[in-house]
């Protein structure tokens, strides 16, 4: 990663400080060296839940040399005049926008003063948490995009995460928590991405966070397969499943079948049979000729089948299918196949142990 044993003997001489007693979780720890790195600066950028991840940054001391500009547009006119209008504001693509703006921003403004000394981030989330108007799903999604030497190539890690805390309270301090872990991450375990990965959740107890989607991009990370980083959230006990195309490319589910009625088939499929295609194509057949589907009010989730209390350890997973792939723990002897029937794509849900 960027820092190295002589760098950071250097910082702790130089500043000669020490953090207080009451910041000793290892997030603040981790917000406090990158504080005291003098060429990580960048811009936060966060929509729901507070600014959370910038605080810690302020709280454990030094946020100076680290923090170009905080901003949190939570007003949807103001959001859409910064970022552009969106069709959801919790999504990755509102996620890709904030990074855009505001890494482009930095370069524009502070590239000819610092850029040849300084790495420049730009940190993005966009959140729906826990509201006292009801009980709705409470999740977002979050990024970082960033250089490992001035004037670099850029990288980013985008992840979207579910809070599972019962409190407002409880799930602002656990995204404030996970955004630290991944900034320090992606400047310090660039090189071992699995155990940045593993370490997105230090300092919070299980429960508290799922992350169903993670993924790597730029040149640091060309030997990065997303699909196994997918595979590590699982065996890490991070979420239950992920989901990703035959092509490769990560997927969060909640996205990819956003409204989109679901025909799902029960099996063991071990091996996939021409009955089995044949109860799908009939039931397929069926389900296309009701009046529902096809519509936006009818929406089948795919969650449902995997919020059993499966294992996540010890797993390697079978494909059967083109088209997309999902990972899922070993659930004893069924599987789940799925189509879309408004599209041209369907894949077997299958894992199967290898301990």
């Amino acid at each position: 990663g960027i820092g190295d044993v002589a760098l950071e003997q250097r910082i702790w001489k130089d500043y000669n400080v020490r953090m207080p007693l009451e910041y000793e979780l290892q997030a603040n720890k981790k917000a406090f060296e990158v504080n005291m790195d003098p060429r990580i600066y960048g811009a936060f950028a966060e929509i729901g839940a507070g600014q959370e991840v910038a605080r810690r940054f302020f709280m454990v001391g030094g946020a100076a040399n680290t923090v170009a500009k905080t901003i949190s547009a939570y007003d949807m006119t103001f959001s859409d005049a910064i970022y552009g209008a969106c069709g959801r504001y919790v999504s990755r693509a509102r996620l890709d926008s904030m990074l855009t703006h505001e890494y482009g921003l930095l370069i524009e403004r502070l590239d000819a003063k610092v850029g040849g000394v300084r790495t420049f981030f730009a940190f993005a989330d966009t959140v729906a948490a826990r509201s006292f108007r009801g009980h709705a799903e409470s999740h977002g999604w979050m990024g970082i995009r960033f250089q490992t030497a001035p004037r670099g190539e850029l990288n980013e890690i985008i992840i979207h995460i579910r809070m599972l805390d019962p409190s407002n309270l409880q799930q602002q301090e656990a995204l404030g928590i996970v955004g630290v872990n991944l900034i320090y991450g992606a400047f310090f375990l660039m090189k071992n991405p699995e155990a940045l990965v593993g370490s997105l959740v230090d300092d919070l107890g299980a429960g508290r966070i799922e992350i169903d989607m993670i993924r790597f991009s730029g040149p640091d990370f060309a030997d990065v397969d997303d699909r196994i980083m997918a595979l590590q959230l699982v065996t890490h006990n991070l979420t239950k499943a992920a989901l990703f195309r035959a092509d490769g490319e990560i997927m969060n589910a909640g996205d990819a079948l956003y409204k989109k009625p679901l025909l799902v088939e029960r099996g063991s499929f071990r091996p996939v049979t021409l009955v089995a295609d044949d109860m799908l194509n009939c039931a397929r057949a069926m389900f296309m000729r009701e009046e529902a589907v096809g519509t936006p009010s009818r929406r089948f989730s795919w969650r449902s089948p995997c919020r059993i209390s499966w294992r996540a350890e010890n797993l390697i997973c079978e494909t059967f299918w083109t088209g997309w792939t999902c990972l899922a723990p070993w659930g004893g002897r069924s599987s789940f196949r799925t189509m879309a029937p408004t599209t041209a794509w369907s894949v077997i849900w299958h894992a199967i142990p290898i301990g």
